[in-house]
């Protein structure tokens, strides 16, 4: 009788919580209401979105850019960077989803997915593949160049088996039956990407994933890849770059050129971010990444 006793009483402490968590603001539109409320987190309310980007003027940027800067600067990292850029002017793709309601980052922080393939063979496989992220907190107020050292520092640590963090979830996750892993990576997961709490004995820091998750599937030679969403990241956006490939294109005056186009895919939970938002974000990201040198000149150094 006092377990049912104690179940009814949670049940009502939970319901009047729900009640009044609702209806502190930020409240949300009924359409975001009943998205949130009639999908599951990372089931169906995925949107996908692709884009061909023209990245000739992205190349030369870079060009000019690594001439003098002390680390090598890739397309990655400019698009990383640029991407958090479009997200700072565009705040409302910058948010996670807490208990039903939508709430803001307070920084742009970008996942970059990093393949790490120990006992790597020579044709290019690994007996034992893996992947891990690099996170990079503040992205749109960052360099250039410590975007690239950040990324190239942690790509560096998880390849040589240095990185701490990474070393501890691997043991955590290795440790735990197979059969509960789900259960924990799920409970963990939102307490770490959605509550903001930071786990150290499982290695994992507050929002380990930031509110966006970048990969380059182009370093593989794919020209173009949708990011399947996983669950336990709470992540909203996931944004893939592809190979560059020369095709033919119509420039402003109507002939037709040959040039270097990248195509960038994007999987984005609609019941967080609309097609509206998404296309605002999209618009400003191709209008930098197409002409980075206007909206980066300070990066060049004579």
């Amino acid at each position: 009788m006092s377990l049912v006793i104690i179940a009814l009483v949670v049940a009502v402490v939970y319901l009047v919580a729900s009640i009044i968590w609702e209806r502190m603001p930020p409240r949300m539109g009924i359409r975001r209401k009943m998205a949130v409320a009639a999908w599951e987190p990372s089931t169906n309310p995925n949107m996908l979105g692709m884009l061909s980007v023209n990245v000739e003027p992205a190349l030369k940027f870079l060009e000019k850019v690594n001439k003098t800067a002390s680390v090598k600067v890739t397309l990655t990292a400019l698009g990383g960077k640029i991407l958090g850029m479009a997200m700072a002017k565009h705040p409302r793709t910058n948010v996670k989803l807490l208990w039903g309601k939508i709430i803001q980052h307070k920084t742009v922080d970008i996942a970059f997915l990093v393949a790490i393939g120990h006992d790597a063979k020579d044709d290019g496989t690994s007996t034992k593949p893996d992947l891990a992220q690099v996170k990079i907190s503040q992205i749109n107020e960052c360099s250039l160049e410590q975007v690239a050292t950040k990324l190239g520092g942690g790509v560096k640590e998880l390849r040589t088996g240095n990185s701490k963090d990474y070393n501890k979830t691997k043991e955590t996750v290795q440790s735990i039956p197979f059969w509960l892993l789900g259960y924990v990576l799920s409970f963990g997961g939102w307490l770490a990407s959605a509550v903001g709490l930071s786990l150290p004995q499982l290695g994992v820091k507050a929002y380990p994933f930031g509110s966006c998750i970048v990969t380059n599937v182009g370093t593989l030679g794919i020209e173009m890849a949708f990011i399947p969403p996983t669950p336990f990241c709470h992540v909203p956006m996931y944004v893939s770059f592809g190979a560059i490939k020369k095709v033919p294109a119509v420039d402003d005056d109507g002939k037709v050129v040959v040039q270097s186009q990248m195509k960038v895919t994007a999987t984005i939970d609609h019941r967080i971010i609309d097609g509206a938002e998404a296309g605002v974000l999209v618009q400003a990201f191709r209008r930098m990444l197409e002409d980075p040198e206007t909206y980066l000149a300070d990066e060049i150094k004579e």
